[in-house]
């Protein structure tokens, strides 16, 4: 089985106790994605890390006007991703960083995920970020499993990750409870 596994935004702004936008149910699904990480490198299969990545103009981006917390702010301590689940980009090729400015990474075409016989994806905020990519990803894979891995994953509350996972259901795309 040629399977992929997408993190996305497990950054310290997020995750961590001390992150601009944390909650209990984010900082609580760190040692599952750390796990899935782990899992999917000893098999040497590909894993893909997504980076929120904000500048000094984000409090006048549509996003910045909506929600004005700043966060994630590239290169700060709050961008990195946390270094329970971090894995540097290898020689191999089988771990990429991707920095994205909006809720979705806009180039998933270019990363010919079609190739894989699964797409594995997890992490936060499940309600933005993580449905954002799971919809691109489906559709420029519509014949490719997608798993979303709702125990690695969280949102911005335990309700809303239940509605996000009840969307992803909808959506044809299987839940790993």
């Amino acid at each position: 089985m040629n399977r992929v596994l997408i993190v996305i935004d497990m950054q310290n702004d997020f995750v961590h106790k001390n992150g601009s936008l944390t909650n209990p149910q984010a900082e609580a699904c760190v040692p599952a994605v750390q796990a899935l990480v782990e899992e999917f490198h000893k098999n040497n299969e590909m894993i893909y890390f997504t980076q929120d990545t904000h500048f000094e103009d984000y409090r006048n981006t549509q996003e910045g006007l909506k929600l004005p917390v700043d966060h994630c702010r590239y290169g700060s301590w709050g961008w990195q991703i946390v270094p329970e689940c971090d894995l540097k980009e290898d020689v191999a090729k089988r771990v990429r960083h991707l920095t994205k400015t909006t809720f979705g990474y806009d180039d998933w075409f270019t990363e010919h995920l079609e190739k894989y016989d699964e797409i594995w994806i997890c992490g936060v905020v499940s309600s933005i970020c993580v449905i954002s990519n799971a919809l691109i990803i489906k559709q420029l894979c519509p014949e490719t499993p997608i798993k979303f891995v709702a125990y690695a994953s969280a949102g911005l509350n335990p309700m809303n990750h239940a509605c996000t996972i009840e969307v992803m259901r909808s959506c044809q795309i299987e839940i790993v409870p």
